[in-house]
């Protein structure tokens, strides 16, 4: 036997219709048999198998698609061909009917008992068109095939006599399997047709159960046709029309001529009596009206479908139940009809007139409309209204939970002593006997309880106190609204927790006010002593002990502003407090190892405020004496009387402690005890001979006469004719200032030489004076800007200016020079000025040729003039020879330059003038000639100078660049990339940082802030550079700026996510420098929070401010990393 196994493969398959074994008790659903949702896009697997239905014979599987199947087996049913209509009729001759259930039972007799079994063609699926099954059943069969040419032929003689069919395909444990179906009409009562053919069909086959599938959507119902044997013993299971369903776990129908309409199996019939009810009379708008047709009937049948309208424009859809609800939105006269269908179709209609009522309308007022305990309560119900009848209205009130009823529109008003929740029941009734309701669930509200908790430990100035309003309840809802005043003019907190700070001490009056839900409100309030906390001061000496030496401590300095100290605490630093004895304001600790100890003095006062101070101290090994190592004077010996002599010292201290030096002259004191490593000594006249200069240092820890000394004989000279026969004149000459120009750190250089450039406004520059002097002397600066001094006299040659928008325009920048032997104290031995101008940042031009940026991109310029003056030129290019570059002299230039294996890049030619003639085309491989003439272009090629005909200097083509230059400047001798790599960095927010940190680190404090001003314009939303900032301002000594930055640096901090670590560095840095402002009250609560955050952090700050001691130091032989 062949066997067709379809296995379908879609997410949508479900159960559409159930399977059914009706019996005497009525329909028992089946566990098998359920079919699932025809969906002809599944994909549908055949498989040609053994008759045995065990598939273990598979040997071929196909795949189709389920709509591809139906569509073969619609066409094999072939209903129009003439033998298989004659076939029909011969088979129902016997049993006249319009399609009755005998009909179906006598085709399905005749196929079943005449069937002669065979399989497909080996390897091959084929369904047989069903007159090919008759005729192979050579008229002594009923026909001849597998399963599935069984169920075309069955559905197809079912169709040619007028009747519904359609075909399952299943598949289970027993293989794969086809069977048709006869529709039988839709599910109903045992009186119904489909109950009436099955009990038939249990009594004509003498069965308990009849198989039948129903849908779960429309309650259609199929009866099963099939028949099959047993896979095992091969003996029939069934062999009547309802028989059990073949054992599948998959089972899907093919529906068959899906465009001609279902025809159940029906008995004759006659019209159906309409007959219906309507409850409540008259209908009342707005409740249910109830319509009953039970009392409907059918001779011969039943009434199978009812239609109601309700006369006022709505109808409902055809539907299967007797009754049905409606609810009127008006009053008036309706004519309700009713439609009613048997179960062949028969129509028959029943009509009322009804009259529908308008109910009235109840509502009441209450005031006032949120009651408290002991308000009168009014209630009025004069707003109530019917339709129909106006205010003619029978009122019945029901109040404090039913305890009192009145029957009047406004009862008398009520009084209600408790708090709780009545029910306020409203029933007015009409002429008609229509009633309206109104209930309202009325609140008698309890005030809300006010409660003021506070941490009393902490009622100190300064101090956070903890106020909480979490005692404050509600017997009756809940608080909504909490107001804090806290007696002290300070903002309204609204927060249930509130957190205080006093700044001025005394008795405050704490008030709170609390709302509840209901809008009552109460309030509370409590009267409490803010406490001057005392303050902690202690004194400690020595300062520097050396390990086993007593250290002694004395509090005596602390004080309570409101009260008196009870008891001191003293905690040395060795990780525990002293024991009771040192609860004084004397203590003293004896320190055994060499280490930095964090001392901790707390007090404690009458009321129980405490105040703390604490004090580092290094215990020091056995310190060793310094040791002068040089004493050199600036001049050899001998000098002429009328000199002057700059002498110095220098000394070695092993611990690296503080120095002083004192200087003798023949055993007299010319210089006492300081910090001072040098002595000027302008010699007289009177002072011609030899002399002895003895100079001695010491460490304050060991003589303080002095712990080395050493001394150098020194010869003085007349100034005579003698003298300048003998060589011995020399004289001293003034300074000379050689040079002024501005620096400034911008676009990817380190270091831009800003030379006949304007200056950007909010960018930091610094401009640099040189200088030379003969003699070598010291040398002190001044520099001045439109005529005022902008820093006096120093020995710096750097000036750092940050010009501000509001200075765009000309400026002149002027230095002054003197060496002490010239110049009075007010006047100068030479001076230098310079025109310059600011711009406004928006107008600055970063292209690659405006000389702001390096971008290594080529550009032309030319340069022309009578007499440019171009010091510190720098050429570029990609390769010369072997010869290096030659000197440009101060008319022309002439030399060779030829070669392909040596690079020269970058090299720097120094030339005092141009003689208009411009600097050649420098090529990238090689360069011969001789430079002069009128025109010509520098590509790839930078040059300094202070004019230039188009205001250009072109970009470096990438390398590296050395800056070589006689002068003192904050990058010589260092090397800074200048190509692509480097421009990328110099936009990198993270490089500007990691380069201001270690110009920090190196004590370059100014040229750190310039490193983090960049960083921070391209990232605004980092707070570290603003730390930067903060605590470079800070190590300068310019606290009031480094507050600002700091202030903003924690401002930022939560945005950028910080570490508590590294946010808690900068609120210690902002303690100190508010301690360095005598802001004591703001410092303590600054190392407050800095202790929450990260009770670990603590910087090293006196460190920093030595490292930078309120200058910077420029340094030529460390290299700052740069792009």
């Amino acid at each position: 036997m062949i066997v067709i196994v379809f296995a379908v493969n879609s997410l949508l398959a479900c159960a559409q219709e159930a399977a059914y074994a009706y019996g005497d008790l009525g329909g028992r659903p089946l566990e098998i048999g359920n079919l699932s949702e025809y969906n002809g896009t599944d994909v549908v697997t055949s498989y040609i198998s053994s008759a045995s239905y065990d598939g273990g014979a598979a040997w071929q599987r196909t795949l189709t698609r389920a709509e591809n199947m139906k569509t073969e087996i619609n066409l094999k049913l072939n209903v129009r061909n003439p033998a298989v209509i004659d076939r029909g009729c011969s088979l129902v001759l016997d049993y006249p009917g319009d399609g009755t259930i005998s009909q179906i039972c006598s085709i399905y007799e005749y196929m079943v008992g005449n069937w002669s079994y065979k399989r497909d063609p080996r390897g091959i699926e084929v369904f047989q068109y069903s007159n090919q099954s008759l005729e192979y059943g050579n008229g002594k069969y009923s026909g001849q095939g597998d399963c599935d040419d069984f169920s075309i032929l069955l559905a197809s003689l079912v169709e040619s006599i007028g009747c519904t069919s359609r075909i399952i395909l299943a598949y289970g444990p027993g293989g794969g399997h086809a069977y048709a179906e006869v529709y039988l009409g839709k599910a109903g009562s045992p009186e119904s047709d489909v109950g009436r053919m099955i009990t038939w069909l249990k009594k004509k086959y003498g069965v308990k159960e009849i198989n039948v599938h129903t849908s779960l959507q429309n309650g259609d119902v199929w009866l099963n046709l099939d028949w099959w044997k047993d896979p095992n013993t091969g003996k029939d299971l069934t062999k009547h029309p309802g028989g059990p369903f073949f054992w599948a776990t998959e089972q899907v129908p093919i529906w068959i001529r899906e465009d001609i309409p279902w025809i159940p199996l029906k008995p004759m019939n006659e019209l159906p009596i309409a007959e219906f009810s309507v409850s409540p009379l008259p209908p009342v708008v707005g409740e249910n009206t109830s319509f009953n047709a039970s009392s409907s009937w059918d001779i011969g049948g039943r009434v199978e479908s009812y239609l109601w309208d309700f006369g006022d424009g709505n109808k409902t859809e055809k539907i299967s139940e007797p009754a049905a609800i409606h609810i009127y939105s008006k009053g008036g006269l309706c004519m309700v009809n009713l439609t009613v269908w048997d179960d062949e179709g028969a129509v028959n209609i029943s009509s009322q007139k009804i009259m529908i009522n308008n109910p009235p309308q109840a509502n009441f007022t209450i005031e006032p409309q949120r009651p408290k305990v002991g308000d009168l309560v009014r209630f009025d119900a004069s707003s109530s209204l019917d339709a129909e009848d106006g205010t003619h209205l029978a009122y019945h009130w029901e109040m404090n939970n039913n305890s009192a009823t009145f029957s009047q529109a406004c009862p008398a008003r009520q009084v209600y002593d408790e708090a709780g929740l009545y029910w306020i029941n409203l029933t007015v009734s009409d002429t008609n006997g229509a009633v309206g309701h109104k209930n309202y669930l009325m609140k008698i509200n309890r005030l809300p309880i006010a409660r003021i908790a506070l941490d009393s430990a902490n009622l100190s100035l300064g101090r956070m106190i903890n106020f909480t309003a979490g005692m404050s309840g509600d017997l009756d809802g809940e608080i909504i609204g909490y107001s804090w005043d806290f007696g002290d003019n300070s903002t309204i907190d609204h927060n249930k927790t509130a957190f205080h700070r006093y700044h001025e001490g005394g008795e405050k009056t704490v008030r709170l006010s609390v709302k509840d839900n209901d809008g009552a409100i109460s309030n509370t309030s409590q009267s409490i002593v803010i406490n001057h906390p005392p303050i902690a001061k202690f004194s400690l000496a020595p300062l520097e002990p050396e390990k086993g030496e007593p250290v002694s401590f004395d509090a005596r300095e602390s004080y309570d502003p409101d009260g008196k100290i009870l008891r001191y605490l003293w905690d040395f630093g060795v990780g525990k407090a002293e024991p009771e004895v040192y609860y004084s304001e004397f203590a003293e600790n004896t320190y055994h190892r060499h280490n930095k100890y964090n001392i901790t003095l707390t007090v404690l006062d009458d009321k129980g405020a405490t105040g703390s101070l604490s004090k580092m101290i290094e215990v020091k090994d056995v310190n060793n004496k310094p040791i002068v190592d040089i004493l050199q004077p600036d001049r050899k010996s001998p000098q002429t009387a009328g000199s002057t002599i700059t002498w110095t010292v220098r000394a070695s201290d092993e611990e690296s402690d503080p120095l002083q030096f004192l200087f003798l002259l023949d055993e007299q004191i010319m210089q006492n005890w300081s910090e001072s490593s040098v002595w000027r000594w302008v010699i007289t006249n009177e002072q011609v001979g030899l002399h002895r200069i003895e100079a001695s240092v010491r460490d304050g820890k060991h003589d303080s006469e002095g712990d080395s000394s050493k001394a150098v004989d020194f010869e003085v000279i007349p100034l005579t004719l003698e003298g300048i026969a003998t060589g011995r004149l020399t004289p001293n000459e003034p300074p000379v200032l050689t040079a002024l120009f501005a620096l400034i750190i911008a676009g990817a250089d380190p270091l831009d030489a800003i030379l006949g450039r304007p200056l950007v406004a909010e960018n930091p520059v610094i401009w640099a004076a040189e200088a030379s002097d003969p003699e070598e002397d010291p040398l002190q600066f001044q520099f001045s800007l439109d005529g005022q001094v902008m820093q006096d006299w120093s020995n710096s040659i750097f000036w750092n200016w940050t010009p501000t928008k509001n200075q765009a325009g000309n400026h002149i920048i002027e230095s002054k020079v003197r060496d002490g032997n010239h110049a009075g104290s007010d006047g100068s031995d030479d001076s230098m000025s310079l025109n310059f101008s600011v711009i406004e940042p928006d107008s600055v031009d970063l292209s690659a040729n405006s000389g702001y940026s390096y971008t290594g991109s080529t550009a032309d310029a030319v340069y022309t003039g009578s007499s440019q003056s171009a010091p510190h030129s720098i050429i570029s290019t990609a390769s010369f020879s072997a010869t290096p570059t030659s000197e440009l002299s101060d008319t022309s230039l002439t030399g060779s330059y030829s070669g392909s294996s040596q690079s020269a890049s970058h090299s720097i030619i120094s030339t005092t003038s141009f003689n208009n003639t411009p600097t050649s085309e420098l090529s990238d491989t090689s360069l011969t000639g001789s430079y002069s003439g009128s025109s010509g272009s520098a590509s790839r090629s930078t040059i300094g100078t202070a004019q230039f005909a188009n205001d250009k200097t072109t970009a470096l083509a990438g390398g590296s660049l050395t800056y070589d230059s006689p002068s003192p400047c904050m990058s010589c001798g260092n090397t800074y990339e200048t190509g692509p790599e480097a421009v990328n960095s110099s936009n990198d927010s993270t490089f500007w940082l990691k380069r201001g940190d270690e110009l920090f680190n190196l004590g370059r404090c100014d040229e750190a802030i310039g490193a983090y001003n960049k960083s921070y314009l391209l990232d605004r939303k980092n707070a570290k550079p603003l730390f930067g900032k903060g605590r470079s301002f800070f190590a300068k000594g310019e606290y009031e700026e480094a507050l600002i930055w700091l202030t903003a640096a924690i401002e930022l901090s939560p945005q950028y996510k910080l570490s508590n670590s590294a946010y808690a560095d900068i609120w210690i840095y902002r303690g100190n420098a508010l301690r360095k402002l005598g802001r004591d009250i703001e410092a303590d609560a600054a190392f407050d929070k800095a202790e929450d955050l990260d009770p670990t952090s603590h910087p090293e700050l006196e460190d920093v401010v030595q490292s930078c001691a309120g200058a910077v130091t420029y340094s030529t032989d460390v290299a700052v990393s740069g792009p």
